[in-house]
């Protein structure tokens, strides 16, 4: 019996572990960067040559391809696991902000202009879109191990609800 009590506890972990704040702060960290790629981005764009629609081009593009993909990360986290799926998002958006901040220094530097550095930006942060769309997929565990099982999909669902307007 206790052997079933510590496995439970290990795929269920009590609100205020290690696993839990680990959770939310890798999901916060994750909305952390993106809201800096955001800022950083226009100012990057002016320092490289970039005309608006060119800066505009990067954040559409990534846009769409995270919009595509975060289904099919849904789908994946259910057969997968969350946090198999939650480990290949963060490895994901971090690998892809490596290489979008190369393609950028080589920009900066000289090494690409023009369209061949849109194309590298472009290309990059769709790649870095395609896989940082599971983290919001996995970042379901976080009512799901906060909270009864009764009030984890409304209280889900309010706060996809709230993402959707911004609020």
């Amino acid at each position: 019996m206790s052997s079933l009590n510590s496995s439970s506890a290990a795929t269920n972990p009590n609100p205020g572990t290690l696993s839990h704040t680990i959770l939310l702060t890798a999901v916060a960290v994750t909305a952390l960067g993106q809201t800096l790629v955001f800022t950083l981005l226009p100012s990057l764009g002016r320092a490289t040559g970039l005309a608006e629609m060119q800066v505009g081009l990067i954040i559409s593009c990534s846009s769409l391809i995270f919009a595509l993909a975060s289904p099919v990360w849904g789908t994946l986290s259910e057969s997968l696991g969350r946090k198999r799926v939650l480990v290949i998002g963060l490895s994901g958006y971090s690998l892809g902000t490596l290489m979008f901040a190369v393609v950028f220094d080589i920009g900066l530097h000289g090494g690409l202009v023009g369209g061949l550095l849109v194309a590298g930006l472009v290309l990059s942060r769709m790649v870095q879109a395609a896989i940082m769309a599971a983290t919001p997929a996995a970042a379901q565990l976080i009512p799901q191990i906060s909270l009864p099982r009764s009030s984890a999909p409304r209280v889900w669902g309010v706060l996809v609800q709230r993402t959707i307007w911004g609020q």
